[in-house]
C-alpha cells in the first residue's frame, strides 16, 4: 500500500466531480489523497448518498483505506491499495435517484486499468439514469463514450432499465475493456460541418406513451432538428434521425426525455437535453423546444467540443499518451476544478488559449502515459461468448432516515433528488429558490 503523505485537495468547489477525479487518479498512480472541506460551499455541506456510493465503490476495487466515508462528512482520507481489481461484475448502488452516469464517471476509468483475466469488466450501477443536474443516460451512450472510443476506450452498453427521480431504481450495464496499451492523445480542435443530426428520446414507463404521443415526439423532434439543419449554410445534406424509446414496462417512475446530438464531419458529438418535470405536466414539445434552443446555442459556438463534455474529457487526456487540445468554449468553473486537482494529483500542466477575444479558446496538456495493468488478459472473451445479463427487478430502497439537527419538531421536510430529506429554507438556500421545493415530495 502506499506510504506517502496525502495530497490535500480542497473540495469546496466543483462538488462531486472533484471527489471523482481525485480518488481516481489516487488509486490509478497509488498517490493518497485528502479531501477536505467537501462541498463547502454548498448549503448543507458534505459528502451526500451519491458521493459516497462512488467513493466507497472506487475504493473496494482498490482495496483503498477509507477515513472519513459518511454522509455529510467535509474531510475524507483515501489511501490507495497496490491494485484495481476487474474482472467479472462490479457493481455501485446508491440506493436513491443519484445519477447513473456520475457512478460511471468513477469506475469506467478504473476498470479500463483494472486486472481483468477475461479482458473485460461488467459495471453495474442503479439509481437515476435521467435525473437533474447530471449527464442523461443517452448522452453518456451516443456522445461520451464515442468521443472517449477516440483516446482508446472501449465500452459498450449492455443493458439498461431507465429510473428517473424520485424513485430511481434505474440499472445501467457497461461492459468495459481492459486497455492493452496507454490511452492516446486526441486533437479536437476542428469542428467540422454537420454531418447528422439526431433525438433519442425516451417515455417511462411504456404504457404511458401512447402511439399518438411516439408520433408527435418524432414529429417535433424531426422539425426541430431540420430547422436547426436549414440555419446553417453548407448542411444540406446533413442526415436527420429521430429515434423513441419506448421503455419497459418495469421501468421506475413517470418521466420523459430528450438528447439531441448533432455529429460533425470530423466525429465530434455536440449536445443538448431537456427533461420533462411531470409534477408540473410540461408538454411534450416543451421540451423538445428547449433542448433544441440549446442544440443552436451550442452549434452557434463554432467549437469541437461542448461545455457538456469538456470536463469530462480531460482525465483521459492527463493519463495519456502525448499531447491532446481541444477546441472548446471558455473552461467553466467543473472545468478549472478538474483541471487543479489533475495538476496536483497527476503533474499534468493545462494551458489555456484563449481566442476570438475569450469567445473560445484551446485546452491542452500532455498526460503522464499511464500504462495498462500490469496483469492483462491472454485472450479477451469475445463479446457473443460473455455470459448474458442478469436483469433484476426494481427493489424499492428504505426510507432514509431524517436528517438529524435540521429544522424544528413537525417543520416539513421534503426529498431531493439524492433521496435526502431538508426543510424549505435548506432547499431556498441549496437550489437558490423555492422551484425544486415545490416538486419535491411531501413528508413529515
Amino acid at each position: 500500500m502506499a506510504t506517502s503523505g496525502p495530497v490535500r485537495i480542497d473540495g469546496a468547489d466543483g462538488g462531486g466531480q472533484v471527489l471523482r477525479n481525485s480518488f481516481v487518479v489516487a488509486a490509478l498512480l497509488q498517490r493518497p489523497v485528502q479531501v477536505v472541506n467537501i462541498r463547502g460551499a454548498r448549503n448543507p455541506p458534505g459528502l451526500k448518498a451519491q458521493h459516497l456510493t462512488g467513493i466507497k465503490a472506487c475504493a473496494d476495487v482498490n482495496g483503498a483505506a477509507l477515513t472519513g466515508g459518511v454522509i455529510g462528512s467535509e474531510d475524507v482520507v483515501f489511501v490507495p491499495g497496490t491494485r484495481v481489481a476487474g474482472g467479472g461484475e462490479v457493481v455501485a448502488d446508491a440506493q436513491t435517484a443519484g445519477s447513473c452516469t456520475l457512478l460511471l464517471q468513477t469506475l469506467l476509468p478504473m476498470m479500463l486499468y483494472a486486472e481483468a483475466p477475461q479482458g473485460y469488466t461488467r459495471v453495474v450501477v442503479r439509481g437515476g439514469t435521467d435525473v437533474a443536474f447530471s449527464p442523461p443516460l443517452d448522452y453518456f451512450t451516443h456522445a461520451l463514450l464515442p468521443t472517449l472510443a477516440r483516446f482508446g476506450v472501449q465500452a459498450q452498453v449492455v443493458h439498461h432499465r431507465r429510473g428517473v427521480f424520485p424513485k430511481g431504481q434505474g440499472e445501467v450495464v457497461v461492459d468495459v475493456e481492459q486497455l492493452a496499451a496507454p490511452l492516446a492523445a486526441v486533437d479536437f480542435t476542428d469542428p467540422g460541418s454537420l454531418a447528422r443530426l439526431y433525438a433519442h428520446v425516451f417515455v417511462t414507463p411504456v404504457n404511458q406513451m401512447s402511439e399518438k404521443d411516439a408520433a408527435f415526439l418524432k414529429r417535433a423532434c424531426r422539425d426541430a432538428l431540420t430547422e436547426l439543419r436549414s440555419a446553417y449554410e453548407g448542411t444540406a445534406e446533413a442526415e436527420v434521425e429521430v429515434v423513441v424509446h419506448g421503455e419497459a414496462e418495469d421501468a421506475a417512475g413517470h418521466g420523459a426525455g430528450v438528447v439531441l446530438v448533432a455529429e460533425t464531419t470530423t466525429g465530434m458529438r455536440l449536445t443538448a437535453s431537456a427533461l420533462k418535470d411531470v409534477k408540473r405536466k410540461t408538454p411534450f414539445g416543451e421540451i423538445v423546444s428547449a433542448a433544441a434552443a440549446q442544440l443552436a446555442a451550442v452549434l452557434e459556438q463554432k467549437v469541437a467540443v461542448d461545455e457538456e463534455t469538456q470536463d469530462q474529457v480531460l482525465l483521459f487526456a492527463a493519463l495519456a499518451q502525448g499531447t491532446s487540445r481541444f477546441l472548446t468554449v471558455p473552461p467553466s468553473d467543473h472545468t478549472k476544478s478538474a483541471m487543479e486537482v489533475l495538476t496536483a494529483l497527476v503533474g499534468t500542466e493545462f494551458h489555456v488559449e484563449p481566442l476570438d477575444g475569450g469567445a473560445r479558446c484551446i485546452i491542452s496538456c500532455t498526460g503522464c502515459t499511464l500504462p495498462p495493468a500490469a496483469a492483462l488478459a491472454q485472450e479477451v472473451l469475445p463479446a457473443q461468448a460473455r455470459p448474458p445479463v442478469q436483469k433484476t427487478a426494481p427493489v424499492q430502497p428504505q426510507q432514509p432516515p431524517r436528517p438529524g439537527g435540521r429544522g424544528r419538531g413537525g417543520e416539513e421536510r421534503r426529498q431531493d433528488a439524492d433521496g435526502q430529506w431538508y426543510t424549505r429554507r435548506e432547499f431556498e438556500e441549496y437550489y437558490r429558490g423555492v422551484g425544486e421545493w415545490n416538486r419535491a415530495p411531501r413528508r413529515r
